[in-house]
């Protein structure tokens, strides 16, 4: 994946990461970070997160996006400087696909501009992942995991938690 890199217009700078690999039927879950590098405020910063709705279908994303067309968009009012804004977006894995990405755009009203991609493979069910670590040694009982989606979160704003557990 290439290094994101600020814009010579601003200190603009955007981080997508999501899985490597899923299964069609599977949740892919991509996590866009935007950080202003410099040291003044940024205004009106768009983010656009594109994807191919054949293998990529959005089921869940973080509060206040709009759709541009097939994309979803969210307009962050002022990003601080030196603050960073994590947004989230769960797609439900549609078809199989050698490849497929997660692209985001993030603008400024000055010119500034950014871009990112996360990209996967989506395996056909039953299809088996080629072998690149050794397993890791069971443990009994099971394991939670709780990751909430939204942080920060403004006063009286809900918070939502993605809660996972996992038989061992």
């Amino acid at each position: 994946r290439p290094k994101p890199e600020p814009s010579a217009a601003a200190p603009l700078v955007v981080k997508t990461t999501g899985p490597e690999q899923r299964v069609v039927g599977e949740i892919a879950r991509f996590i866009i970070e935007v950080t202003n590098a410099g040291t003044t405020p940024l205004k009106n910063v768009k983010v656009v997160d594109r994807y191919d709705p054949a293998f990529l279908m959005p089921k869940l994303a973080t509060d206040d996006y709009y759709l541009e067309g097939r994309n979803l968009a969210w307009t962050i009012q002022t990003l601080s400087a030196g603050q960073s804004i994590p947004l989230e977006v769960q797609c439900l894995c549609q078809a199989a696909a050698a490849k497929t990405c997660n692209r985001v755009t993030v603008t400024t009203p000055d010119g500034a501009r950014a871009e990112s991609e996360a990209c996967l493979e989506i395996r056909a069910p039953g299809a088996t992942p080629p072998s690149t670590t050794p397993p890791a040694p069971a443990s009994e009982g099971l394991a939670m995991e709780v990751v909430g989606l939204r942080n920060p979160v403004a006063a009286g704003k809900d918070l939502f938690y993605e809660i996972r557990v996992t038989n061992n």
